[in-house]
C-alpha cells in the first residue's frame, strides 16, 4: 500500500508540474514590536484537478525519494521572485541541504537573483540543518547569496541536533523557534526556559528570531515577554493564496 501511495503521488505531481498546478501560499510574519507584517513565508502547495489544496506533508517526503524534488524547488523559487517583485514585502524561501549541494539549483538561484533586482528582500530558510555533511559547501552557498544581499534563516531550531555552532558558521540572520517548544510554551517551562536561552544568544549574536506556530494570544504574548522579534502562526493567519 505505500509503493501504491507513492506512485499514486508521483503521478499526481508530474502531472501538476505539466499543468502548472505547483503553486505557492503566502504566511505572514508578524513584528512583535510594532505588531505590523512586512514578511512572508512561501509555502508551495499542490492543486488537484478538481481545485483541492493538497498541503506539502502528502507529498513532500515522496517528492524527496524521486528527482521531482529539485523541480518542486525551482519552480518555487521561480514562482516566489515573481509574487514579490512588485511589492515592499520581504519573503523566505524554504531550502534544504540537498538543495544547497545541488549545482543545477544553486546556479538556477543565482540566475534569478541576478533577473530579479530584490535580493536586499530574500531570506533563504535552512531546514534539516542537523544534516550538514558538507559544510565547505553550505558555506560558499551562503557566502554567494550574502554578496547579494540576502539573508539566512535556520528552521526549526532547538530540536534534533541542533546547536550554536551551526548558527556562527552558516552566519544566520534569523533564527526560528522550533513550533513543538513555542506550542508548549505558556504551560511547560522547559520551553519557556529553552526559548529564553535562544532569544539571549541571538541578541549577543545580532540573530532576530522567530516564533512559529503561534495559535493564541496567550503564546504571542509570552513571546513578546521573552523578547521574540516576530511571530508566525494561525493566530494572525493560515497560510493564504494570494498577497494582501
Amino acid at each position: 500500500s505505500e509503493y501504491e501511495n507513492n506512485l499514486h503521488w508521483i503521478k499526481e505531481l508530474k502531472e501538476a508540474i505539466k499543468d502548472d498546478r505547483i503553486t505557492i501560499y503566502y504566511q505572514p510574519i508578524v513584528d512583535n514590536d510594532t505588531n505590523t507584517i512586512n514578511k512572508f513565508e512561501t509555502l508551495i502547495r499542490l492543486i488537484k484537478k478538481d481545485g483541492t489544496v493538497i498541503s506539502p506533508i502528502d507529498f513532500l517526503e515522496i517528492a524527496k525519494k524521486s528527482k521531482i524534488y529539485k523541480e518542486l524547488t525551482q519552480i518555487v523559487v521561480k514562482k516566489s521572485f515573481e509574487a514579490f517583485k512588485d511589492n515592499d514585502f520581504d519573503f523566505s524561501i524554504n531550502i534544504t541541504i540537498d538543495d544547497i549541494l545541488d549545482k543545477n539549483i544553486t546556479s538556477m538561484i543565482e540566475a534569478t537573483l541576478k533577473e530579479y533586482d530584490i535580493s536586499h528582500r530574500v531570506i533563504f530558510e535552512i531546514v534539516e540543518s542537523e544534516s550538514i555533511g558538507n559544510f565547505q559547501e553550505v558555506e560558499n552557498f551562503i557566502h554567494l547569496v550574502k554578496s547579494y544581499g540576502c539573508k539566512i534563516s535556520i528552521d526549526d531550531f532547538g530540536t534534533g541536533y541542533s546547536n550554536f555552532e551551526y548558527l556562527m558558521r552558516l552566519q544566520a540572520d534569523f533564527i526560528k523557534i522550533d513550533g513543538s517548544i513555542i506550542k508548549e510554551i505558556v504551560k511547560d517551562k522547559r520551553s519557556e526556559l529553552i526559548t529564553s536561552v535562544i532569544v539571549s544568544f541571538a541578541k549577543e549574536m545580532q540573530m532576530k528570531t522567530i516564533g512559529e506556530y503561534v495559535e493564541s494570544k496567550e503564546i504571542h504574548d509570552m513571546l513578546v515577554k521573552l523578547g521574540v522579534n516576530k511571530s508566525q502562526g494561525y493566530y494572525f493567519s493560515k497560510p493564504q493564496s494570494k498577497l494582501p
